[in-house]
């Protein structure tokens, strides 16, 4: 429906360069993974520029096991979690999108 929308987002934080990897996922994502384990659809969106952070703060560094992005403590959290709740079934699917110049793609399944 060709109809304009107007869509408003609040600007909720922004970290420091010294910030740790640990600290972003503390204020940005432990509550998310939280939610998704609660029972709630869950995503964590990066959005800026070319060369601003977004790949090493998702995906984390290789020098240090402290480097791990969202995505492996993320990951962590959740079997953690799921190994403490052993009275329930559990299954779970992974996502990994990406949106470059205006065209998605599948970073898991490289053919999608």
């Amino acid at each position: 429906n060709n109809t304009r929308e107007d869509f408003s987002f609040k600007f909720a934080r922004v970290f420091d360069t010294p910030t740790t990897q640990e600290e972003i996922f503390d204020g940005i994502a432990r509550s998310v993974v939280q939610s998704a384990l609660d029972g709630y659809n869950a995503t964590i969106f990066a959005y800026g520029q070319t060369g601003s952070g977004k790949t090493f703060t998702i995906t984390g560094g290789t020098a240090a096991f402290s480097e791990r992005g969202i995505i492996p403590r993320a990951i962590a959290m959740i079997y953690q979690e799921l190994n403490k709740q052993t009275d329930f079934e559990w299954s779970t699917r992974v996502s990994y999108l990406q949106i470059y110049n205006e065209k998605g793609s599948d970073l898991l399944n490289r053919g999608q």
